[in-house]
């Protein structure tokens, strides 16, 4: 059921601390399920301190929180990472703002495509162009939502469609008195980014509603 899944597939699912299983462990574990007297049985393999390490409930799959507890957060864990980076932003010049930013866009980029390195990142480029889905495009809402301490919609990925445009968007955010004059960096998008349908209700929106809608606006539906 998994063979068609790729590299950046597998490293997402080890990311979200599921394994993959071989053959001959699925089979042997949906034999043990079926000799079972239990109604429900999920077979799975588990990284149980990858989950462990997760610091919020929410960041643990629904699924799996009542067997995994999230680690216990210290008071310095407990500070908005927003607050130190907007901090450091702030006494940059503009231009040193931009290259920040767009550094660590492109190292979230990287990771959740499943490199290395962000050094192939194309800044310029379209999320859509490099592969992104809807479950990309959220996990990369989450990780910059965890790196900045602020509350990004799931449709971010749609709404500034290159790293070029996204770091921008988090340059305004972070330091709004710097947006005045911003100093754009390599990759600016072409064109204009269209708008959210007035008629879709965000708020109200179901998951699998925002991942269909993104996966529309990044034209893989």
């Amino acid at each position: 059921m998994t063979a068609h899944l790729g590299d950046a597939d597998l490293q997402r699912s080890r990311r979200g601390g599921m394994l993959a299983l071989s053959s001959s462990d699925g089979l042997a574990l949906l034999d043990r399920a079926l000799s079972s007297a239990e109604a429900v049985l999920v077979p799975a393999g588990l990284d149980l301190a990858e989950l462990r390490g997760r610091s919020e409930p929410g960041e643990i799959p629904p699924l799996l929180r009542a067997l995994v507890r999230p680690a216990r957060r210290t008071a310095r864990a407990a500070e908005l990472p927003g607050d130190s980076l907007a901090q450091r932003l702030a006494v940059l010049p503009d231009a040193e703002r931009t290259r920040s930013l767009l550094q660590l866009v492109g190292e979230h980029v990287a990771t959740v495509l499943g490199r290395s390195t962000a050094d192939g990142i194309d800044t310029g480029q379209a999320f859509k162009d490099v592969g992104f889905d809807s479950l990309l495009a959220v996990e990369l809402r989450n990780r910059l939502t965890d790196a900045t301490g602020i509350r990004l919609p799931a449709t971010l990925v749609f709404d500034h469609p290159t790293p070029a445009a996204l770091a921008r968007h988090l340059k305004e955010q972070l330091v709004p008195d710097g947006a005045d004059t911003p100093d754009v960096a390599p990759g600016q998008p072409a064109g204009n980014i269209p708008e959210i349908d007035e008629g879709f209700d965000l708020e109200a929106a179901t998951d699998d509603e925002i991942f269909a809608l993104i996966d529309n606006e990044l034209g893989r539906s």
